[in-house]
């Protein structure tokens, strides 16, 4: 059962089966229902996958992340999760903010996500946009689907600005500004700031949504 009545199907994929001797999924449906817009985010999501990373996806339904959301440091990198997507943030930065958004379907082409994929995607959009307008400010937004190296569907997606935006004792100037986004010229995080980062963003996404 879901906080609203029975959970809603998964997203095409078959459900990962897990044991709840640890981790009960009433204790997750409260995490959820503790996350505003039912996305799993902060420190509930940070518990969750800690401890039995396969739950979420069992839970949602949905089997294990896919290699893209791997390579883009999952869970680490987490900042917001639905049943179909995930949003991280990217380990290197070409603009102060810049995230992946990837698709949990095994699909390898953007018409074939399911009508689920799509119908969330339109929440996860507003969500990032208004993440990323009120984190980093940005003049213009690039939805980047590449798809070259990692076929799983996926979003690049990269907040632009003229000059150089400052945090947390990092310069993250837009090389590219105003032309195409610079994405070999970025700033590595360290595994300690790509975790203080994304939970900074991942508190900054549930206070937009609870507003």
């Amino acid at each position: 059962m879901g906080p609203n009545g029975p959970a809603p199907p998964g997203c095409g994929q078959k459900t990962a089966r897990t044991s709840l001797r640890t981790l009960t999924i009433g204790k997750l449906w409260s995490a959820v229902r503790a996350s505003p817009g039912g996305f799993l985010t902060g420190s509930a999501a940070t518990k969750v996958t800690a401890h039995r990373p396969s739950l979420v996806y069992g839970f949602f339904p949905l089997r294990m992340p896919n290699p893209t959301a791997l390579k883009f440091a999952w869970p680490r990198s987490r900042i917001a999760e639905t049943a179909c997507w995930t949003v991280q943030l990217r380990p290197k930065q070409p603009t102060l903010g810049s995230l992946v958004v990837v698709c949990k379907e095994p699909v390898t082409a953007f018409s074939a996500i399911s009508g689920r994929a799509f119908a969330e995607l339109a929440e996860v959009t507003q969500g990032v946009e208004r993440l990323l307008a009120a984190f980093t400010g940005y003049e213009r937004i690039n939805w980047l689907m590449l798809m070259m190296v990692d076929p799983d569907v996926h979003f690049h997606v990269i907040p632009r600005y003229a000059g150089t935006r400052e945090h947390a004792g990092l310069s993250f100037p837009d090389a590219g500004w105003p032309n195409p986004p610079a994405l070999a010229e970025a700033v590595s995080l360290s595994d300690a700031q790509l975790e203080a980062l994304s939970a900074e963003l991942s508190a900054h996404w549930s206070g937009a949504a609870a507003r």
